[in-house]
């Protein structure tokens, strides 16, 4: 399959409400809608959606990627004639390695015209087919996000618990008060607790001594780096999660080759739209995984949901949310 880049395209969006994270409150998002075009005339789209702090690069660092650094891309892009999701990724990681979205948002337009040229030699491309048809009759089961800082906490937690959510995923901060976290013992509900990497090893295996006597699920990159997560997963294996710890698939691979049982993956930010590799292994070795959403438009948001449906009794991260483009 030839192919060419045509354009891209920056919008903006504001969120429904903003979202407390450890790092800040996220109010909007800036997403890159890319586009590519294949010899047919068929033309089809990708959302890159960077998270400054969060994701490898920053919109800034891609906003700059696209307008000023994309002749070898683009050179690579039109070069080959394409025959596999594999290869297309592979070669713009020879172009775009620090640019895990991008990759990701070329990976679904390249999908998404693969489908129509009927490239079916690859089962993985397949999967994807089969997943990305069938989006619109699966509803998978979502955690509900609260933040520890908030004033109100126990009462938003009633809420969510009355709305039916059996599953809440509470973000912490770096230094936390133990007994407010003592209130979620009233609640017969799991909980995963997501700190965004900000404790040292130590502080880590402490605060996880302490959240384990919880109604716990995981806890989501307690240290900031992936050797010491592994680590203290061998000392916390049900209860540990590998987060954005692990930069891209390579380091999934890792992760769970070292004994990791529990991944909470971002797709965005791997940097691949082949993420089904890993997850057949995961598969294999009985660890579970959970698709986990970065606020993306409906673009981006068809390919998680895919990813979620291979995984339907776990309860994900895949927040409802509608953007507002600003």
């Amino acid at each position: 399959m030839k192919l060419r880049f045509v354009k891209y395209e920056e919008k903006n969006f504001i969120l429904p409400k903003p979202v407390a994270t450890a790092k800040g409150e996220i109010n909007s998002r800036t997403v890159f809608y890319v586009y590519l075009q294949d010899e047919k005339g068929n033309v089809a789209k990708g959302e890159a959606p960077p998270l400054d702090g969060f994701s490898f690069e920053t919109v800034n660092d891609l906003r700059k990627k696209l307008k000023y650094e994309f002749a070898d891309c683009r050179e690579i892009i039109s070069s080959f004639d394409f025959i596999s999701l594999t290869q297309f990724d592979n070669e713009l990681k020879k172009c775009a390695s620090s640019f895990p979205t991008l990759i990701f948002a070329l990976g679904q337009a390249f999908v998404r015209l693969a489908i129509k040229n009927n490239l079916a030699n690859e089962n993985n491309l397949n999967l994807i087919k089969e997943k990305l048809s069938e989006i619109n009759k699966f509803e998978p089961k979502r955690n509900a996000l609260i933040s520890l800082v908030k004033s109100d906490f126990e009462n938003k937690l009633k809420d969510l618990v009355l709305n039916g959510y059996e599953t809440i995923k509470i973000k912490l901060p770096a230094k936390f008060d133990g007994e407010k976290l003592s209130v979620l013992k009233k609640f017969n509900v799991k909980f995963r607790f997501d700190p965004n990497g900000v404790w040292g090893k130590d502080e880590a295996e402490e605060n996880l001594n302490l959240l384990s006597r919880l109604n716990i699920d995981y806890v989501e990159d307690p240290a900031a780096t992936l050797p010491e997560n592994i680590e203290l997963a061998e000392k916390f294996p049900n209860v540990l999660a590998i987060d954005l710890s692990a930069r891209n698939i390579d380091d999934l691979f890792f992760a769970l080759e070292n004994g990791v049982k529990i991944f909470v993956i971002k797709p965005a930010f791997l940097g691949s739209t082949d993420l089904l590799r890993f997850i057949a292994e995961a598969r294999e070795r009985n660890a579970r995984v959970i698709i986990s959403s970065v606020f993306e438009t409906k673009t981006a948001r068809e390919f998680l949901l895919a990813f979620a449906s291979l995984f339907p009794e776990e309860t994900h991260g895949l927040m409802e949310m509608d953007l507002k483009e600003i």
